[in-house]
Protein backbone atom coordinates (compact mmCIF):
# COMPACT_ATOMS: atom_id res chain seq x y z
CA UNK A 1 0.00 0.00 0.00
CA UNK A 2 2.85 2.34 0.91
CA UNK A 3 4.55 1.58 -2.40
CA UNK A 4 1.34 2.24 -4.35
CA UNK A 5 0.84 5.58 -2.56
CA UNK A 6 4.46 6.61 -3.18
CA UNK A 7 4.26 5.61 -6.84
CA UNK A 8 1.00 7.55 -7.22
CA UNK A 9 2.54 10.65 -5.61
CA UNK A 10 5.63 10.45 -7.82
CA UNK A 11 3.48 9.93 -10.92
CA UNK A 12 1.37 12.98 -10.00
CA UNK A 13 4.43 15.17 -9.47
CA UNK A 14 5.94 14.00 -12.76
CA UNK A 15 2.65 14.70 -14.52
CA UNK A 16 2.52 18.23 -13.10
CA UNK A 17 6.15 18.86 -14.05
CA UNK A 18 5.51 17.43 -17.50
CA UNK A 19 2.58 19.83 -17.99
CA UNK A 20 4.81 22.74 -17.00
CA UNK A 21 7.52 21.61 -19.41
CA UNK A 22 4.99 21.09 -22.24
CA UNK A 23 3.61 24.57 -21.65
CA UNK A 24 7.09 26.11 -21.64
CA UNK A 25 7.98 24.35 -24.90
CA UNK A 26 4.73 25.40 -26.58
CA UNK A 27 5.05 29.02 -25.44
CA UNK A 28 8.73 29.26 -26.35
CA UNK A 29 8.08 27.74 -29.80
CA UNK A 30 5.26 30.22 -30.42
CA UNK A 31 7.36 33.13 -29.17
CA UNK A 32 10.33 32.22 -31.38
CA UNK A 33 8.01 31.89 -34.37
CA UNK A 34 6.51 35.35 -33.72
CA UNK A 35 9.95 36.92 -33.39
CA UNK A 36 11.20 35.21 -36.55
CA UNK A 37 8.19 36.51 -38.50
CA UNK A 38 8.87 40.03 -37.23
CA UNK A 39 12.56 39.79 -38.11
CA UNK A 40 11.79 38.56 -41.63
CA UNK A 41 9.32 41.41 -42.16
CA UNK A 42 11.80 44.00 -40.91
CA UNK A 43 14.49 42.65 -43.22
CA UNK A 44 12.05 42.85 -46.15
CA UNK A 45 11.27 46.45 -45.21
CA UNK A 46 14.95 47.36 -45.22
CA UNK A 47 15.46 45.56 -48.53
CA UNK A 48 12.64 47.56 -50.18
CA UNK A 49 14.16 50.72 -48.70
CA UNK A 50 17.52 49.92 -50.33
CA UNK A 51 15.85 49.08 -53.65
CA UNK A 52 14.05 52.42 -53.47
CA UNK A 53 17.33 54.26 -53.03
CA UNK A 54 18.90 52.40 -55.95
CA UNK A 55 16.03 53.43 -58.24
CA UNK A 56 15.32 56.81 -56.66
CA UNK A 57 15.65 58.48 -60.06
CA UNK A 58 13.39 55.96 -61.84
CA UNK A 59 9.78 56.98 -61.26
CA UNK A 60 8.21 53.67 -62.32
CA UNK A 61 10.45 51.37 -60.27
CA UNK A 62 10.48 53.81 -57.37
CA UNK A 63 6.69 53.69 -57.07
CA UNK A 64 6.81 49.88 -57.07
CA UNK A 65 9.22 49.79 -54.12
CA UNK A 66 7.27 52.47 -52.25
CA UNK A 67 4.19 50.23 -52.44
CA UNK A 68 6.12 47.19 -51.26
CA UNK A 69 7.87 49.12 -48.49
CA UNK A 70 4.56 50.60 -47.30
CA UNK A 71 2.91 47.18 -47.16
CA UNK A 72 5.89 45.70 -45.33
CA UNK A 73 6.22 48.47 -42.70
CA UNK A 74 2.47 48.25 -42.06
CA UNK A 75 2.88 44.51 -41.42
CA UNK A 76 5.71 45.27 -38.99
CA UNK A 77 3.43 47.70 -37.16
CA UNK A 78 0.63 45.12 -36.90
CA UNK A 79 3.03 42.44 -35.65
CA UNK A 80 4.40 44.74 -32.96
CA UNK A 81 0.89 45.72 -31.94
CA UNK A 82 0.05 42.04 -31.49
CA UNK A 83 3.18 41.42 -29.41
CA UNK A 84 2.40 44.42 -27.20
CA UNK A 85 -1.19 43.25 -26.57
CA UNK A 86 -0.68 39.46 -26.43
CA UNK A 87 -2.18 37.79 -23.32
CA UNK A 88 -1.02 34.22 -23.85
CA UNK A 89 1.93 34.52 -21.48
CA UNK A 90 4.47 34.15 -24.30
CA UNK A 91 6.50 37.13 -23.10
CA UNK A 92 7.40 38.81 -19.82
CA UNK A 93 6.40 42.34 -18.77
CA UNK A 94 9.94 43.52 -19.51
CA UNK A 95 9.70 42.08 -23.01
CA UNK A 96 6.34 43.81 -23.56
CA UNK A 97 8.01 47.06 -22.54
CA UNK A 98 10.73 46.36 -25.12
CA UNK A 99 8.05 45.82 -27.78
CA UNK A 100 6.59 49.25 -27.04
CA UNK A 101 10.04 50.77 -27.51
CA UNK A 102 10.41 48.88 -30.79
CA UNK A 103 7.06 50.26 -31.93
CA UNK A 104 8.24 53.81 -31.24
CA UNK A 105 11.54 53.13 -33.04
CA UNK A 106 9.86 51.69 -36.15
CA UNK A 107 7.34 54.56 -36.17
CA UNK A 108 10.23 57.03 -36.12
CA UNK A 109 12.01 55.17 -38.91
CA UNK A 110 8.78 55.06 -40.91
CA UNK A 111 8.17 58.79 -40.54
CA UNK A 112 11.76 59.55 -41.58
CA UNK A 113 11.50 57.37 -44.69
CA UNK A 114 8.13 58.85 -45.64
CA UNK A 115 9.70 62.30 -45.57
CA UNK A 116 12.23 61.10 -48.14
CA UNK A 117 9.46 59.55 -50.26
CA UNK A 118 7.57 62.86 -50.27
CA UNK A 119 10.71 64.84 -51.02
CA UNK A 120 11.78 62.70 -53.99
CA UNK A 121 8.38 61.58 -55.29
CA UNK A 122 8.66 63.59 -58.51
CA UNK A 123 12.35 62.91 -59.11
CA UNK A 124 12.73 61.17 -62.48
CA UNK A 125 15.94 61.11 -64.52
CA UNK A 126 16.09 59.96 -68.11
CA UNK A 127 18.80 59.95 -70.71
CA UNK A 128 22.50 59.24 -70.63
CA UNK A 129 23.21 60.99 -67.34
CA UNK A 130 20.28 59.52 -65.48
CA UNK A 131 22.30 56.76 -63.76
CA UNK A 132 24.97 59.16 -62.55
CA UNK A 133 22.38 61.66 -61.29
CA UNK A 134 20.44 58.91 -59.51
CA UNK A 135 23.57 57.81 -57.67
CA UNK A 136 24.03 61.31 -56.38
CA UNK A 137 20.49 61.47 -55.00
CA UNK A 138 20.81 57.95 -53.63
CA UNK A 139 23.75 59.05 -51.50
CA UNK A 140 21.82 62.11 -50.27
CA UNK A 141 18.70 60.11 -49.45
CA UNK A 142 20.74 57.47 -47.63
CA UNK A 143 22.30 60.17 -45.49
CA UNK A 144 18.86 61.59 -44.74
CA UNK A 145 17.57 58.22 -43.42
CA UNK A 146 20.58 57.68 -41.16
CA UNK A 147 18.77 58.54 -37.92
CA UNK A 148 15.84 56.34 -38.90
CA UNK A 149 18.10 53.38 -39.61
CA UNK A 150 19.95 53.90 -36.34
CA UNK A 151 16.62 53.79 -34.50
CA UNK A 152 16.08 50.27 -35.87
CA UNK A 153 19.39 48.88 -34.59
CA UNK A 154 18.08 48.23 -31.03
CA UNK A 155 15.06 46.49 -32.58
CA UNK A 156 17.20 44.01 -34.52
CA UNK A 157 19.51 43.38 -31.55
CA UNK A 158 16.53 43.13 -29.20
CA UNK A 159 14.86 40.50 -31.37
CA UNK A 160 18.08 38.47 -31.41
CA UNK A 161 18.43 38.72 -27.61
CA UNK A 162 14.86 37.69 -26.75
CA UNK A 163 14.84 34.98 -29.39
CA UNK A 164 18.05 33.53 -27.92
CA UNK A 165 16.44 33.42 -24.47
CA UNK A 166 13.32 31.68 -25.80
CA UNK A 167 15.44 29.18 -27.71
CA UNK A 168 17.34 28.44 -24.46
CA UNK A 169 13.99 27.72 -22.80
CA UNK A 170 13.20 25.33 -25.65
CA UNK A 171 16.50 23.51 -25.14
CA UNK A 172 15.81 23.27 -21.40
CA UNK A 173 12.31 21.95 -22.01
CA UNK A 174 13.41 19.26 -24.44
CA UNK A 175 16.27 18.23 -22.14
CA UNK A 176 13.85 18.06 -19.22
CA UNK A 177 11.52 15.83 -21.22
CA UNK A 178 14.37 13.42 -21.93
CA UNK A 179 15.26 13.36 -18.22
CA UNK A 180 11.64 12.64 -17.33
CA UNK A 181 11.49 9.82 -19.85
CA UNK A 182 14.63 8.25 -18.35
CA UNK A 183 13.28 8.67 -14.83
CA UNK A 184 9.99 6.99 -15.77
CA UNK A 185 11.92 4.05 -17.22
CA UNK A 186 13.95 3.71 -14.03
CA UNK A 187 10.80 4.07 -11.90
CA UNK A 188 9.00 1.40 -13.91
CA UNK A 189 11.93 -1.01 -13.64
CA UNK A 190 12.25 -0.32 -9.92
CA UNK A 191 8.54 -0.79 -9.33
CA UNK A 192 8.54 -4.07 -11.25
CA UNK A 193 11.52 -5.43 -9.31
CA UNK A 194 10.06 -4.29 -5.98
CA UNK A 195 6.67 -5.85 -6.77
CA UNK A 196 8.36 -9.12 -7.77
CA UNK A 197 10.34 -9.23 -4.51
CA UNK A 198 7.21 -8.51 -2.45
CA UNK A 199 5.28 -11.24 -4.27
CA UNK A 200 8.06 -13.76 -3.68
CA UNK A 201 8.21 -12.91 0.03
CA UNK A 202 4.43 -13.14 0.34
CA UNK A 203 4.33 -16.47 -1.46
CA UNK A 204 7.11 -17.78 0.74
CA UNK A 205 5.31 -16.60 3.88
CA UNK A 206 1.99 -18.08 2.73
CA UNK A 207 3.59 -21.38 1.84
CA UNK A 208 5.22 -21.59 5.26
CA UNK A 209 1.90 -20.85 6.96
CA UNK A 210 0.02 -23.49 4.94
CA UNK A 211 2.69 -26.11 5.60
CA UNK A 212 2.61 -25.38 9.33
CA UNK A 213 -1.19 -25.59 9.43
CA UNK A 214 -1.13 -28.92 7.58
CA UNK A 215 1.42 -30.22 10.05
CA UNK A 216 -0.77 -29.16 12.99
CA UNK A 217 -3.82 -30.84 11.46
CA UNK A 218 -1.82 -34.01 10.76
CA UNK A 219 -0.40 -34.13 14.30
CA UNK A 220 -3.84 -33.63 15.86
CA UNK A 221 -5.41 -36.25 13.58
CA UNK A 222 -2.68 -38.73 14.54
CA UNK A 223 -3.30 -38.01 18.23
CA UNK A 224 -7.02 -38.51 17.73
CA UNK A 225 -6.50 -41.93 16.14
CA UNK A 226 -4.45 -42.83 19.18
CA UNK A 227 -7.39 -42.02 21.47
CA UNK A 228 -6.51 -38.46 22.48
CA UNK A 229 -9.86 -36.63 22.41
CA UNK A 230 -8.43 -33.48 23.95
CA UNK A 231 -7.14 -32.26 20.58
CA UNK A 232 -8.98 -29.47 18.76
CA UNK A 233 -8.74 -28.65 15.09
CA UNK A 234 -8.57 -24.84 15.03
CA UNK A 235 -9.42 -22.65 12.01
CA UNK A 236 -6.41 -21.62 9.92
CA UNK A 237 -7.81 -18.81 7.81
CA UNK A 238 -7.48 -20.94 4.66
CA UNK A 239 -10.92 -21.98 3.44
CA UNK A 240 -10.05 -25.52 2.38
CA UNK A 241 -8.09 -26.23 5.59
CA UNK A 242 -10.89 -24.76 7.70
CA UNK A 243 -13.38 -27.15 6.07
CA UNK A 244 -11.04 -30.04 6.84
CA UNK A 245 -10.65 -28.89 10.47
CA UNK A 246 -14.43 -28.64 10.87
CA UNK A 247 -14.89 -32.15 9.47
CA UNK A 248 -12.26 -33.54 11.86
CA UNK A 249 -13.95 -31.82 14.79
CA UNK A 250 -17.27 -33.47 13.80
CA UNK A 251 -15.58 -36.86 13.56
CA UNK A 252 -14.07 -36.31 17.01
CA UNK A 253 -17.50 -35.40 18.40
CA UNK A 254 -19.10 -38.55 16.94
CA UNK A 255 -16.29 -40.70 18.32
CA UNK A 256 -16.81 -39.16 21.75
CA UNK A 257 -20.55 -39.92 21.59
CA UNK A 258 -19.90 -43.57 20.68
CA UNK A 259 -17.29 -43.87 23.37
CA UNK A 260 -19.75 -42.50 25.96
CA UNK A 261 -22.45 -45.01 24.92
CA UNK A 262 -20.07 -47.95 25.25
CA UNK A 263 -19.18 -46.83 28.70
Amino acid sequence: MLFVSSAAAITYLISEQSNTVDKTIAQSTNAVSRLNDLLIQLEKTRRYEKEYFIYIGNLTKKKKYVREWTESINNVSRMLEFLIKEKEGLFTDAEHAAFRQWKEATSFYSSEFRKIIDEYKDLNYVGEKSEEASKEWTVKANAAIKDGKNALRPVFSGIAEIRKKKESQLVWGRSNMREQARFMIYLTIGATVFAAIVMLLLMRSINKSIVQNLRDLSDNARALTQGDFSVHFSPTGVEELDELAASLNKIKSKLLVKRTRRA
